[in-house]
């Protein structure tokens, strides 16, 4: 799981720059039998899907987005799925949720201390 697990994250924070973040908010792994040898996975976001996420924060604050990736064999034999939730937003909003969130734990912050 290690080896797959921020892949997804780093490439929309470089796709997107640095208007936008991009945090993990949940990921789950499924094994379906023992990597007894080198596995592989294939990492790909289409520029379609770029130009659907930066559409859609033009309309909402923030918006969530789930990737799966297969570990495969050499064979193309699945050992593993891993399924990653990501939680993008423009950098600005993203700010609001954040000191909104310390304002409710009783944490007093400004934005700028962000």
């Amino acid at each position: 799981y290690g080896a797959v697990d921020p892949l997804y994250m780093v490439m929309l924070i470089r796709i997107l720059g640095s208007g936008y973040v991009v945090w993990d908010k949940a990921a789950s792994i499924r094994f379906k039998r023992p990597g007894r040898e080198t596995l592989y996975a294939k990492f790909v976001i289409e520029p379609d899907e770029v130009e659907l996420i930066k559409d859609e924060l033009t309309r909402s604050k923030s918006t969530e987005r789930v990737y799966r990736v297969e570990l495969v064999d050499g064979k193309g034999k699945v050992h593993a799925e891993v399924s990653k939730t990501l939680y993008i937003a423009r950098k600005k909003a993203a700010e609001v949720v954040a000191v909104n969130a310390q304002q409710q734990a009783g944490i007093s912050a400004t934005a700028g201390s962000i």
